[in-house]
């Protein structure tokens, strides 16, 4: 069984309700890595509410799909306007919870991103 893994939660992996068609991220051709900019382009977003019992929970998984780097990404909704940071390193997938419980299901993610820096 996978799980989605955000601070202090954890969350069973339960079919997502796809708010897909609410993303306005769009994903063009990744600059050389290491660029200084936006890298938002190197995230593949994925976007769903997952119903959690007492209401939805939104769930939005950063997927760093196009760059060789890690990046950091600032991550809020209309929902929860509160911005979480995530580390998103080469090739892998990170879990954000936005909202647990919200009484709306469908939300819009504002996703920016930028190159880690360099240890």
């Amino acid at each position: 069984m996978k799980w989605f893994v955000a601070p202090t939660l954890m969350l069973a992996a339960l079919p997502f309700v796809d708010s897909s068609s609410a993303v306005a991220l769009m994903v063009e051709a990744a600059p050389a890595s290491g660029t200084p900019g936006d890298a938002t382009p190197c995230i593949e977003p994925g976007v769903g509410s997952v119903w959690g019992g007492l209401g939805w929970n939104h769930v939005i998984n950063l997927t760093n799909k196009y760059c060789s780097d890690a990046v950091v990404c600032a991550v809020s909704t209309d929902v929860d306007p509160c911005v979480e940071t995530m580390i998103v390193p080469a090739t892998q997938t990170v879990a954000v919870v936005t909202a647990l419980n919200s009484e709306v299901q469908a939300f819009i993610p504002n996703i920016s991103c930028d190159y880690a820096p360099k240890p």
